[in-house]
């Protein structure tokens, strides 16, 4: 996972064991005085006004700070009414600030402090508009709003390290929504787990960063079991999928040698029922077996053809009838029927004028073999072509898909208002032009065909999803330095985000 693969990779990871990110504080602190300078500079651009009252004011040790914040963090522990967004964070900060100090007088924060608060707040901000309104995750993330600036009062590496226990758990909570709990299939096993992961955060966080690193853990050991049962469940439906594919081959063969076998002929009209229903499940089975010209196929395909070419001439006795009745029962007990069934049908196939026995008889198996599932179920019936042949830029989407990798993710439009989910394309037939998507879970979601997916993809209703290839937290520090940064400004991104 991305989260392992950071702290391998991450510079001074190997740092002194029980002081996590030491390696990092003295290389990469002045890059948090590079965002506090980008600070004073909008504070700058802004004029007089834009300075914070409390620089105004004697400052609170950091310790009483903290003892502040742990307050506040109770607070919302206790009454889920007290959980903070951003603008009630800054609010309930000032309130407590006002009588912090001795004797209950107003105080306010050192430079560094007051910096350190904008910025989590400015993170926290970004949260509220970069997470789906109705999602799971824009709450979550929003209740370690305290613990996070705790956190960054006390380590300044919490700005500039990917692999920072507090910015892994954001990661994790933010992107695991997005990507496990974005629809009506959410897991509520998930859901209850990412609930249980920040309570444990908010109820007994008090400095030690291992809080944050034990959650994040533990939730990703979580989403582990999920992708290993994800992975499962879609190899199954790829299995099944292709499983249909084959049938449905094999209907379409056996369809056409019937009407091939029928062309310019004008058998019976239970002849004919028999042989376009019944018969032809019992040559795609054949086909399914040995594939269109094993001696199986054949030999099904040849006593079709001698019962068409009897017109209608009785089943007698003869060795030639006697062969052509237990062939035509051999192949017809394949597919379900029954014996009394079969001797009904070929006693009364080619009988004129059946006896009034007889007709309540054929009556019955004609009704048996309606009921009778086809071979395939729903694979059975002829696949509908398109009403109009695909147009240029549908070709153009169509010869995109058909050069797209298994596993690649697609967006589609699912209401007027924009909104978009997430599904992967697990599988798709070149010959039939069947194709399956999975949700995250690997749960089989939209029966598509490769033509109607490239229509979708042409109006705009679906596409390719774009590739994350940067983290949550660092797309928001990306965003923050950005709006902080004056116009024109060539400072690089990665010497406050690397």
């Amino acid at each position: 996972r991305a989260r392992a693969a950071a702290a391998a990779g991450a510079p001074g990871a190997s740092g002194t064991p029980g002081a996590p990110g030491a390696a990092h504080a003295a290389a990469e602190t002045p890059q948090f005085s590079t965002l506090r300078n980008l600070l004073a500079a909008r504070r700058r651009a802004q004029g007089p006004t834009a300075s914070a009252p409390s620089a105004r004011l004697p400052s609170i040790p950091r310790d009483d700070l903290q003892q502040v914040l742990a307050s506040m963090q109770r607070d919302a522990v206790s009454s889920p009414g007290k959980r903070y967004d951003s603008e009630r964070f800054r609010n309930t900060l000032a309130v407590k600030l006002r009588s912090a100090g001795e004797r209950g007088s107003a105080v306010g924060l050192t430079g560094e402090d007051q910096d350190t608060v904008e910025l989590i707040n400015m993170l926290f901000d970004y949260v509220t508009r970069n997470i789906r309104e109705d999602s799971l995750a824009r709450p979550l993330v929003g209740q370690l709003h305290v613990p996070v600036l705790r956190a960054a009062l006390t380590d300044k590496t919490f700005f500039t390290r990917r692999d920072h226990p507090a910015r892994e758990l954001i990661n994790t909570i933010a992107e695991t929504s997005e990507r496990w709990l974005d629809d009506a299939e959410a897991d509520p096993e998930l859901a209850e787990k990412m609930r249980m992961v920040v309570d444990q955060v908010c109820s007994s966080f008090n400095g030690d960063p291992a809080v944050f690193e034990g959650m994040a853990h533990d939730l990703d050991q979580h989403l582990k079991l999920l992708m290993r049962r994800a992975d499962a469940a879609e190899r199954r439906h790829v299995e099944a999928a292709k499983g249909r594919d084959r049938l449905a081959l094999a209907r379409e063969t056996a369809r056409a040698a019937i009407a091939g076998l029928l062309k310019n002929r004008s058998p019976s009209p239970r002849l004919r029922t028999l042989l376009e229903e019944t018969w032809t499940d019992a040559l795609a089975l054949s086909a399914l077996r040995g594939g269109a010209s094993s001696a199986e196929f054949m030999q099904c395909l040849d006593v079709a053809a001698e019962l068409v070419a009897r017109g209608m001439r009785p089943l007698g006795g003869s060795p030639e009838d006697v062969k052509l009745r237990r062939d035509a029962a051999t192949h017809l007990t394949a597919v379900g029927l029954h014996e009394d069934e079969i001797n009904g049908l070929l006693d009364n196939l080619f009988a004129e004028a059946p006896t009034d026995a007889a007709l309540a008889q054929l009556e019955r198996i004609d009704q048996a073999l309606r009921d009778k599932p086809r071979l395939g179920g729903e694979t059975a019936k002829r696949p509908e072509k398109p009403a109009t042949p695909l147009n240029a830029a549908e070709q153009k989407m169509l010869d995109q898909i058909m050069r797209t990798a298994f596993g690649t993710w697609f967006e589609f439009t699912k209401n007027a208002q924009g909104e978009t989910v997430r599904r992967k394309l697990a599988w798709f037939s070149p010959m039939t032009g069947n194709c399956l998507f999975v949700n995250q879970r690997g749960a089989r979601i939209e029966d598509l065909t490769l033509e109607l997916l490239a229509r979708e993809m042409a109006c705009g209703r679906a596409r390719v999803a774009p590739v994350e290839r940067s983290r949550f937290v660092d797309r928001a520090w990306k965003a923050i330095v950005d709006l902080l940064r004056p116009r024109g400004n060539a400072l690089p991104i990665g010497e406050v985000t690397a």
